[in-house]
């Protein structure tokens, strides 16, 4: 806690974000409990908490709660004389989060669980990097030449984010006349029953 105070003293950020912060939430909870603070003791720099996708265990979710909630130190005064408890590792953590997530179903899971509201912020790609203007494939090209569309699908692979549709749904197509060629950019589970 100490470390983490000492550190945000010297950067001074205007804004903090944590990635996936209630899972499994003690890095999150050193942090936000050493983060320097206001008279009405808000956190100094906006803390945002980023959550990232929806966490399929709802049992391990409850037990990371539970135990979250339950787990609690001694809290001291500046002449380290006991003052009573801390918030615990789960309260500590949310109290002060804004939260955004990258979906409508991971808004949902994160009201349902940890009570907090999250603006919902897709996941984006660099339009400056990924243009029709910059680096392009060959192979791409030659299959362009060849009459062929090109479709193209990252992100992880895996049942969530829908590949294994998309798989279906292109042999669909196929069959039906329709000329192009699916790529999928990433790695995951299910990859090798989508190839």
């Amino acid at each position: 806690k100490e470390k983490a105070t000492e550190v945000l003293e010297q950067i001074r950020p205007e804004i903090f974000v944590i990635d996936e912060p209630c899972i499994p939430g003690l890095g999150a909870h050193t942090i936000m409990s050493g983060m320097p603070r206001r008279e009405d003791g808000k956190p100094i720099p906006v803390t945002i908490g980023r959550f990232h996708a929806r966490f399929q265990w709802d049992f391990l979710v409850k037990m990371l709660y539970y135990a979250g909630k339950g787990t609690r130190g001694l809290k001291f005064d500046k002449n380290g004389l006991p003052i009573g408890f801390t918030d615990g590792v789960y309260k500590t953590v949310v109290k002060d989060l804004y939260g955004t997530a990258i979906s409508n179903v991971t808004r949902d899971f994160v009201k349902e669980h940890y009570g907090i509201d999250c603006e919902v912020i897709h996941n984006g790609i660099d339009t400056d990097q990924f243009t029709p203007k910059g680096f392009l494939i060959e192979e791409w090209e030659e299959q362009k030449r060849n009459g062929k569309k090109i479709l193209y699908s990252s992100g992880r692979i895996e049942g969530r984010k829908g590949q294994p549709f998309l798989v279906e749904a292109s042999e669909i197509l196929k069959n039906r006349g329709w000329n192009f060629v699916l790529y999928l950019g990433g790695d995951g589970v299910n990859k090798k029953h989508v190839q």
